[in-house]
């Protein structure tokens, strides 16, 4: 890891190991009402102790120098996916990038993600795969969720981003199977608070390295409690029990 990447993976994790994203790119898609005042939302989740956003190039240049101190900042890739955008996003102060796939673990698309990691690899930027294999209804294939850590880790990934597989155990066998960190994606939002954190326990009690999860927290009723609730246990090893009380 070449010196600028090691400097913007300390934004992203703390000394631990692990961190609390929250994504916050999904306004690019335009169907977050939650994130139309985004410097609010950005500013409850950092103050709810989260360590990184994910966010879309476009809103990493128009809040320039608006965001909270020490929150790193990890861009989607556009589309469709080029390597170009490496050097964009460090001109414009960018930690990270992350690339994603939902679907095949034989689609063409993945070809993308080699030529990106060497783009970070050469602009000092930390990349993130997202791999999530899914069948031709969108729906989530998790006893492949194995393979595509590993894909993502070697095409050249930093650390991967995937579906939790349901259980500590199952997920153990994804974060034995993968050299690098693994954080968690969210999904769909979820019933109950308890709910949620038994998740984010059970991937860490899996060896995950942390969350990175969006819609679960920017449309709570309180972001920056739910943030700090996630900074509990991933953080501090609390438990369920204990990170639910932060929301009371």
């Amino acid at each position: 890891m070449n010196s600028g990447k090691a400097n913007r993976w300390n934004h992203i994790f703390r000394d631990d190991g692990k961190s609390v994203i929250v994504a916050m790119d999904h306004s690019q898609s335009g169907r977050s009402a939650e994130l139309t005042d985004y410097l609010s939302v950005v500013r409850k989740v950092a103050a709810g102790g989260a360590d990184a956003i994910l966010l879309s190039y476009g809103n990493l240049i128009q809040h320039a120098g608006k965001f909270p101190r020490n929150l790193g900042l990890i861009v989607s890739v556009p589309r469709p996916p080029r390597p170009e955008i490496a050097k964009q996003v460090l001109l414009a102060g960018g930690d990270g990038l992350k690339f994603t796939h939902f679907g095949s673990l034989q689609d063409p698309n993945l070809q993308a993600i080699q030529p990106i990691s060497a783009a970070c690899e050469e602009y000092g930027l930390v990349f993130m795969p997202e791999v999530v294999p899914q069948d031709e209804k969108r729906n989530t294939i998790y006893n492949e969720v194995v393979y595509a850590a590993r894909l993502g880790q070697e095409a050249g990934g930093d650390f991967i981003k995937t579906a939790y597989t349901g259980s500590p155990e199952s997920f153990k066998k994804v974060v034995a199977n993968c050299p690098i960190p693994i954080v968690i994606l969210g999904g769909p939002k979820m019933e109950t608070d308890e709910d949620l954190l038994k998740v984010v326990k059970g991937a860490m009690d899996g060896g995950g390295a942390g969350t990175s999860i969006g819609r679960n927290v920017f449309q709570h009723k309180d972001p920056q409690a739910i943030t700090a609730a996630f900074c509990k246990i991933v953080h501090e090893g609390a438990s369920v029990k204990d990170a639910l009380k932060v929301l009371k």
